[in-house]
């Protein structure tokens, strides 16, 4: 069930209603992105800035829709967290490779995360996030 509408709070803060007619809410804090369904944390997409003489970008630490028993991936969810984030922060952001090391940071891939980095990799390069 994909997205059915987006609504924005605020910069920060974005309602999106389900196909089911279940809204979600995701927001923007520090380097994170949450999503909340029914009040509670169901999700959370983590960055790291990182700092070099001549840029500046946030890498993906850590990424989970798993509340709900999973029931609120595969919904475009995480794909409207990045679009909040690199707005919010102006961006660009990186990724692990699916190399199979365990990071230290926590930026390894794991799960469904190869398949997400993959499709918002893609998107990346159409130009449409």
């Amino acid at each position: 069930m994909p997205i059915q509408s987006t609504t924005d709070i605020s910069d920060e803060r974005r309602l999106l209603t389900l196909a089911s007619g279940e809204v979600v809410e995701i927001r923007f804090e520090d380097d994170s992105v949450a999503v909340y369904a029914g009040g509670e944390e169901v999700g959370r997409l983590s960055f790291r800035q990182i700092e070099e003489p001549e840029d500046t970008y946030y890498h993906m630490t850590h990424a989970f829709i798993e509340g709900g028993g999973g029931a609120y991936k595969r919904q475009g969810i995480g794909t409207e967290a990045i679009r909040l984030f690199l707005e919010c922060t102006g961006g660009p952001i990186t990724f692990s490779d699916d190399d199979g090391i365990q990071r230290d940071d926590g930026s390894h891939l794991t799960g469904d995360a190869p398949g997400f980095v993959a499709s918002i990799k893609a998107k990346l390069a159409r130009g449409e996030l």
